[in-house]
């Protein structure tokens, strides 16, 4: 008895060690990410854990290698996020999973390849990663090739090559980035890979783009609620899709055929203006400013335009968009603007702005048909002077 008691005994102290020991490992504690290092090139090195931030980096821990460059960080927490690990001026990226433990090996001081083994999400990024570092090393031999050769004789034809090249490794950016992200469709990686750029280029955009960005983020949505990395992104898509909406629904309210937006303010003498009392004419809107360094180039045809059909029944309304009044002024002096002039001095906030989806592209055109409907959306008076050709006028008494 007193043998089997103590048999007991012994087994279920080797049992709660066993635990422990696994537990401070990572094993199995849900709430633990370990990392192991082995980089042999940085023997007693300071090693650096940052945790990534939507909005920048937050220090987490310093610790230094032993003599064969070994170390092990250890990440508490029950939720995924993204870490870099800097040796000196080399960063390995971590994506932490609780309850997994990850190894990094490398004997090389270019830390962009490492061995990775352990947690997959770790080993599918780092294969990844190292991927699309070969196809980028790529795009910056082409920019050297590219700049090497301006001031040659064959650089146009060294430029047409380089430009196929480059498309050709861009597609494969893409291709190999849309795989990462169908086949880790959970990861925090995703996020990474889903805001690379190939040169200057961002490799995905909204705009070509939507339908991956809205699969990737409904997927770590769902794995990971309340992220903040993934809350960025879904807030980001959110605003964009508001945004687009907004354009679809100015560019209904503009299309050929709508009633013109009412205009109702003072001329450059104090006179009050209305655009709806000009119905009957066809009247040019004309949005410009004095500051913009394309305005004066269509100022000859619109001085042009005015004389030529003003006995058409024609009228032309500029509102620029300067916010100083003499400068406004100066400007219509100078280039002789002999017309209905309108500005509000309320720039970069001017109402008229959204009320006619002006940018910051100037100038701007619109043609407003006789019953105050628009006839069209013009950026230069060359645009405006074609359109005006083709509209049927009588000459007005």
């Amino acid at each position: 008895m007193k043998i089997n008691q103590l048999l007991k005994t012994l087994i279920l102290i080797i049992l709660v060690t066993t635990l422990q020991q696994c537990k401070e490992r990572g094993g199995s504690g849900d709430d633990i990410f370990l990392i192991d290092l082995e980089l042999k090139a940085y023997p007693l090195t300071q090693i650096t854990l940052k945790e990534v931030k939507p909005d920048g980096f937050n220090p987490v821990d310093t610790t230094s290698t032993d003599e064969h460059g070994k170390t092990t960080l250890t990440i508490p927490g029950n939720k995924a996020a993204i870490y870099l690990i800097e040796v000196m001026e080399q960063r390995i990226v971590v994506l932490s999973v609780p309850g997994e433990e990850v190894r990094f090996e490398s004997s090389e001081k270019d830390l962009k390849v490492v061995k990775t083994s352990g947690s997959i999400q770790n080993v599918h990024f780092q294969e990844y990663n190292a991927a699309y570092d070969f196809l980028r090393q790529t795009i910056d031999s082409l920019s050297v090739c590219l700049d090497r050769s301006k001031h040659h004789d064959d650089y146009i034809k060294t430029r047409d090559s380089v430009g196929q090249v480059y498309s050709d490794v861009f597609s494969q950016q893409q291709a190999i980035t849309t795989a990462y992200l169908k086949q880790n469709p959970t990861s925090l990686g995703a996020l990474i890979a889903l805001n690379q750029r190939s040169g200057p280029r961002p490799l995905f955009n909204v705009t070509d783009n939507w339908n991956l960005m809205i699969e990737v983020d409904s997927n770590l949505m769902k794995a990971h609620p309340g992220n903040e990395h993934i809350e960025f992104l879904h807030q980001s898509l959110l605003s964009h899709m508001e945004k687009a909406q907004q354009e679809a629904a100015i560019n209904e309210r503009l299309k050929p055929g709508s009633e013109a937006p009412e205009i109702v303010m003072q001329g450059q003498n104090g006179e009050g203006f209305r655009l709806s009392e000009l119905r009957g004419k066809v009247v040019l809107l004309h949005f410009w400013a004095s500051w913009s360094p394309d305005y004066r180039k269509d100022m000859e045809t619109l001085r042009y335009l005015g004389q030529v059909y003003a006995p058409w029944g024609f009228d032309m309304v500029s509102i620029s968009f300067d916010n100083k009044r003499y400068q406004w002024l100066e400007a219509v002096k100078f280039d002789f603007m002999q017309w209905t002039q309108l500005c509000d001095l309320l720039y970069p906030s001017s109402p008229l702005q959204k009320l006619y989806a002006i940018g910051k592209e100037l100038p701007v055109y619109y043609l407003i048909d006789r019953d105050g409907t628009l006839a069209g959306r013009y950026s230069n008076a060359r645009e405006v002077q074609d359109a005006l050709k083709t509209m049927k006028w009588e000459v007005r008494q």
